[in-house]
């Protein structure tokens, strides 16, 4: 007499096995930030003005490169050259300040 065996699992044993977590979606970790950056990008200084063109936007790390860029900006044409430091702070006599 052979027995027959059934391979098929109760249903009580399969409840037992838990499930996988579902992957997380990506909205739902929030980004990884680099703080060099984060930090380089907060301490900007931005160049703006006006061309022929349009708008111009520029951003410099210091300072004196800012200024710098301000200045060749009028010496180009731009009007209405203006530089912000991060603190809100606005330049606008390039000459005097860029020495």
């Amino acid at each position: 007499m052979h027995a027959t065996i059934a391979l098929t699992a109760p249903a009580w044993h399969l409840a037992a096995v838990p499930k996988a977590l579902p992957p997380q979606k990506s909205e739902d970790t929030p980004p990884e930030t680099c703080t060099l950056h984060q930090n380089r990008r907060d301490s900007m200084f931005e160049i703006n003005g006006f061309d022929t063109a349009g708008v111009v936007k520029l951003k410099r790390l210091s300072l004196a490169a800012a200024l710098k860029k301000a200045k060749e900006l009028v010496e180009d044409g731009c009007w209405d050259v203006r530089v912000v430091d991060p603190g809100g702070h606005v330049y606008t006599s390039f000459e005097e300040q860029a020495a």
